[in-house]
């Protein structure tokens, strides 16, 4: 009878056991149950994936740099304006020695000595080209004696043709103008315009500019004796 008491401890304990193997089975089941992700759910992997997929931008900027290219405008530039230093006024005279009451040829030429340069229309009060070039004589004083812009007949300023350049002057443009001096006095219109003979002595015909801008110009003066 004595081996019948033990045996219900020791069916206890067996049962016992065997609860916590299936307990400790089950909770190590669950927990790697619990680390796969259900379905649909991204990893890692494809979180990369999807960051890899921004190459869009680069697209768009490559489509952008096709473009039609911008047409660039070209200015042309024109020649400088002209100005009366660029030119040179030489005047000559037939001989350079005449008699007493004789006609005195004189001629005035006028040459762009610069480089080429652009002149206002005629019609431009401001051309540098405008206005009515002539000549004045001069005695060994300095004093005027006579004035080509001075018509003798009427004694009263004349009026003379311009010089009339538009547009583009070359350099080495040059343009004559012609006049004669009877040796007559006649410095200015009036009552200065005697026609008296002049004396004999050494005289210079120097440039005389009415209107235009003839600031600066390079004058050549001709000298002439009178016997």
């Amino acid at each position: 009878m004595r081996p019948a008491r033990w045996s219900v401890p020791i069916l206890v304990a067996v049962g016992l056991a065997v609860g916590a193997c299936t307990s400790s089975s089950t909770q190590r089941a669950g927990s790697r149950r619990s680390t796969i992700p259900p379905p649909g759910t991204p990893t890692d992997s494809t979180a990369v994936s999807a960051s890899t997929s921004i190459p869009a931008a680069t697209t768009t900027s490559s489509k952008a740099s096709m473009s039609p290219a911008v047409p660039t405008t070209t200015t042309t530039t024109g020649p400088p304006p002209c100005v009366g230093s660029q030119f040179v006024a030489g005047i000559t005279t037939s001989a350079p020695t005449y008699p007493v009451g004789a006609a005195i040829p004189i001629s005035l030429a006028i040459t762009n000595a610069g480089v080429t340069c652009e002149s206002e229309p005629s019609t431009s009060n401001a051309d540098v080209l405008d206005g009515c070039p002539s000549v004045s004589a001069f005695d060994a004083t300095g004093h005027i004696v006579w004035e080509a812009a001075v018509d003798p007949s009427t004694k009263t300023q004349t009026v003379c043709a311009t010089v009339g350049v538009a547009g583009p002057v070359p350099t080495g443009w040059s343009k004559t103008f012609s006049f004669s001096w009877n040796q007559g006095e006649c410095p200015g219109p009036g009552i200065q315009c005697t026609e008296a003979q002049v004396s004999s002595g050494t005289y210079s015909i120097d440039f005389a500019a009415m209107g235009g801008i003839w600031n600066g110009i390079a004058v050549k003066p001709a000298r002439l004796t009178v016997t």
